[in-house]
């Protein structure tokens, strides 16, 4: 297997992931009250504690949790690939552009959060457009405990169908308000938005409830622009679903855009020691850019990002929602935007062409 059979040595935040799981919830057959509440990870604590039960009853190592991730990522991109009627040139070409994301693969072989948190975001999402509405909710429950961010894609479809007028479903409506509060019980369980040991060791800029940081709300519109309209152009053969260009809509948003990166446009990270954003904000350092230059490919980036989904409203319901979500982020990075990149690609896949 590549990766030499993912037995490598732990690195970069694997390192302390898989030592906590391991001390913190590999040694009894089930965790306890004492180390859910004090766990030093800013992660709400369900990979742990799955990881943590892997080592406990069959003791293989930091390799199994690394083929459970793989596993959970290749049942991401088949669901992408195969859409209700079996896959289409569409859904391939879709299925295509989620793994061109290189965060996606890196995060697949690592025992990183992200990946449980995907597959039930992205599954919970397909529940919600198959009208499961219960599985839809347990699957949101799930990545919520996985990482908090997840708590903007019932969010967003709280959004979709409060607006969404005739056709609304109070079903979906109550179950996704039910997933959405289940974020509430581990802030009243940690008495914080994550475990205090966590707070108090790393540095959270935006532990304050007041605290947000709207740079990383745009900088993950930005990472949405290049992961998905750039990559949706290019494989679909035609630009993301959007408005015509000079529609006043269009340029409403544009206009917004362009004035948000202008007061606060997202050129590193502050108040954490990661100073660089991700393999984008890397790039365009590489490439010498002045401070404006990289702003304004961002703000490119970004504003594409918006106005293709502007006229579809699911997709656009997802995009605010985790940009709204972004502004409680401790930091920005490219692999915060792989949640949604997935939702994108999954509705992708089912669309039929216009």
């Amino acid at each position: 297997m590549a990766l030499g059979g993912l037995r490598f040595p732990p690195g970069g935040d694997e390192t302390h992931f898989w030592y906590n799981a391991v001390e913190l919830f590999g040694r009894a057959p089930w965790p306890s009250l004492a180390a859910l509440h004090s766990y030093p990870e800013l992660s709400t604590p369900l990979p742990f504690v799955v990881w943590g039960a892997l080592e406990y009853w069959l003791r293989q190592g930091v390799w199994l949790p690394r083929l459970l991730n793989v596993a959970l990522s290749l049942s991401v991109a088949s669901l992408v690939a195969m859409p209700p009627g079996g896959p289409t040139r569409r859904s391939i070409a879709a299925c295509a552009g989620l793994l061109l994301c290189p965060y996606y693969l890196f995060v697949s072989a690592r025992i990183y959060t992200d990946m449980p948190a995907i597959v039930c975001t992205t599954f919970g999402l397909w529940a919600y457009l198959e009208r499961r509405h219960l599985r839809s909710a347990l699957l949101f429950v799930l990545a919520i405990a996985s990482r908090q961010y997840a708590v903007a894609f019932p969010l967003a479809i709280m959004a979709y169908e409060v607006t969404r007028g005739h056709g609304r479903s109070r079903t979906a409506l109550l179950a996704a308000t039910l997933a959405a509060t289940s974020l509430l019980g581990w802030v009243l369980f940690f008495g914080a938005i994550a475990p205090p040991e966590a707070l108090a060791s790393q540095s959270v800029p935006t532990a304050p409830l007041a605290a947000l940081i709207p740079q990383n709300a745009l900088y993950l519109l930005a990472c949405t622009g290049l992961y998905f309209t750039l990559p949706h152009a290019l494989l679909i053969g035609r630009p993301a679903p959007g408005p015509h260009l000079r529609s006043a809509r269009t340029l409403t948003a544009i206009a917004l855009i362009v004035l948000l990166f202008v007061l606060v446009p997202p050129l590193g990270n502050r108040g954490v020691d990661t100073i660089t954003m991700g393999l984008f904000d890397r790039a365009l350092h590489a490439a010498s850019l002045a401070p404006a230059a990289r702003a304004a490919v961002l703000c490119v980036c970004a504003a594409a990002a918006l106005v293709s989904v502007l006229e579809a409203p699911v997709p656009l319901s997802l995009v605010v929602a985790n940009a709204l979500v972004m502004l409680k982020g401790h930091e920005a990075w490219d692999k915060y935007a792989l949640p949604l990149l997935a939702a994108l690609w999954l509705l992708t896949s089912r669309e039929s062409p216009r």
